[in-house]
């Protein structure tokens, strides 16, 4: 989103590509440049947007290991000993989640528009972000 190509997630052309076979992952871009670290925000709005299900989020993580430039030894390593213990400790945390509680609630700074705002809130299951750009620009909402 930050080069202008899409404005909105929901119309990222993502997901029918997926449909079609193309392999992809949600990686950090130039964090030392938009100074921040993590992935978890990406997460968040991809899941809203391509309302992405379990499957598709384990997929997108394996794809994470598969798809990286760690040598061969060390994505094996990650998939095979480390992964599944990983992935196990987030199911459980997903399963000790009281409803409607989300771990993707509040209000976060998006690392791409630094003057801008997003606030997610999920009320009976459903999940919206409000957010903005930066000054002067239109408040928007992603349900």
């Amino acid at each position: 989103m930050v080069l202008g190509y899409t404005f909105d997630l929901r119309s990222h052309p993502i997901r029918d590509l997926t449909y079609k076979g193309l392999q992809f992952s949600i990686s950090s871009d130039d964090p030392g440049f938009f100074d921040y670290e993590g992935v978890t925000l990406d997460y968040a709005y991809c899941t809203v947007a391509w309302e992405l299900n379990l499957r598709d989020l384990k997929k997108l993580s394996m794809n994470g290991i598969t798809y990286s430039s760690i040598p061969k030894d060390k994505r094996d390593n990650l998939m095979k000993n480390v992964f599944p213990g990983k992935w196990a400790e987030f199911i459980e945390y997903l399963n000790a989640l009281e409803v409607p509680k989300s771990p993707f609630e509040g209000k976060f700074s998006d690392p791409n528009h630094l003057e801008g705002y997003r606030n997610i809130t999920v009320v009976g299951g459903v999940c919206t972000i409000v957010g903005c750009d930066g000054p002067g620009k239109p408040e928007w909402t992603l349900v």
